[in-house]
């Protein structure tokens, strides 16, 4: 099954060009065109705005999608499309809200909704492309798609807009419900995990928590895409050393839970009982611009800044003490860079980020992690774990 790109230019309307990339696979042409908008910016006055537009071709002839491929968007065409290199015949799986699978059926075009809605946006994620787990989830909108890939590879089982999955090896479709029912209430969110059957698909769940109104409680809910079952396995962010849902990783799940038998031999996940926890470890911000410990008391200010002296040679009259109402911070200079350290209370949170003084380069990032990569050793080695509390 080979794919044979080409590209053609064509006069669009007005002054600017519209080009068109064509992929074939089988009986299948998906063109690509890329559209160039005038509109009126309120800052900017009148300006261009390129976006990407699909349309698929079985033959000749244009592939027709039912109503329900996109609902009062004001953009009826398809929004993206790829080729399904790996399954057993040429297929295309494409959409806008709505994501459909396109195959060749007795001599026509075949083309199956996959799962229709018209109020998400629609969504593909690999179960299995990461060393048997999942991979990053892919949002399906309107975007200028001139360079994208439109090979979809890397695993067997596709997980479509969250609720059903797409098998490659014959492109049979599982949908499976969400249902709250039998979740005790924990709302699902992101996956972040996959049974070694390959059947059971992990997501994190999370609700507020009776007792606070301010906090919410999570659960790994477990869902078998093949019999539509779902089970919650809840956790303590505590005793499991968990700052966000944001921060769960493969490691994560293998330190705290584990796979076991039931009695019909089908895969459980439970929670493990450790008799010794994981020492607290200090954690980046998504962009790395901020290292944070959480949850601790006060006292661990004095030994990270007893560390960070030490590590860039800082003397005492270095360090200037700020004071904004309850909020105070600790600020030096290094080089070109001002960084603070900062006590919230209300949080039970300490952070050190670079100060919005000083220079915008990003180098100041290798500072930021040199401190608490090596701040995050004598954590592992035991020290500063008197002032750590709870979530």
């Amino acid at each position: 099954m080979g794919l044979l790109s080409l590209f053609s230019f064509c006069k669009g309307r007005g002054d600017h060009s519209q080009s068109v990339q064509t992929i074939t696979t089988g009986p299948f042409t998906i063109q690509k065109r890329r559209i160039v908008e005038k509109r009126f910016d309120m800052n900017r006055g009148r300006v261009k705005s390129a976006y990407s537009r699909y349309k698929i071709l079985y033959g000749d002839q244009p592939v027709t999608f039912p109503a329900a491929l996109q609902v009062n968007t004001g953009y009826a065409s398809v929004w993206k499309a790829f080729t399904l290199t790996d399954a057993p015949q040429p297929a295309i799986i494409a959409g806008s809200q709505s994501m459909y699978l396109i195959t060749e059926e007795a001599g026509a075009a075949s083309i199956r909704p996959i799962n229709e809605q018209n109020s998400s946006f629609a969504s593909i994620q690999w179960l299995d492309s990461e060393n048997g787990q999942p991979g990053p989830k892919q949002e399906i909108y309107i975007s200028e798609d001139t360079s994208a890939n439109l090979a979809l590879t890397g695993g067997s089982l596709l997980l479509v807009n969250g609720n059903t999955v797409l098998q490659l090896s014959d492109l049979a479709m599982y949908p499976f419900s969400p249902n709250l029912d039998y979740t005790d209430g924990y709302y699902p969110s992101r996956v972040v995990g996959f049974s070694p059957s390959r059947e059971d698909i992990v997501v994190v769940g999370s609700k507020q928590s009776p007792e606070r109104y301010d906090k919410f409680i999570y659960a790994l809910l477990v869902y078998n895409f093949r019999n539509n079952t779902v089970y919650p396995v809840p956790f303590d962010q505590t005793a499991t050393r968990l700052y966000l849902p944001d921060y769960i990783t493969a490691e994560w799940i293998d330190t705290y839970f584990s796979w076991q038998s039931n009695p019909d031999g089908n895969p459980v996940l439970v929670k493990k009982q450790l008799t010794t926890l994981p020492h607290w470890q200090g954690i980046y911000s998504q962009d790395q611009t901020s290292y944070q410990l959480t949850p601790v008391n006060e006292g661990i200010v004095p030994a990270l800044m007893n560390y960070i002296r030490s590590e860039l040679s800082l003397h005492e009259n270095d360090i200037k003490v700020n004071t904004y109402g309850e909020y105070k911070t600790n600020e030096f200079k290094v080089g070109e860079f001002v960084f603070e350290v900062g006590y919230m209370s209300e949080l039970n949170s300490v952070s050190f980020y670079k100060s919005f003084m000083g220079s915008d380069d990003e180098s100041f990032k290798e500072i930021l992690v040199r401190i608490g990569d090596g701040f995050n050793r004598e954590l592992g080695a035991g020290k500063h774990q008197e002032f750590f509390t709870t979530y």
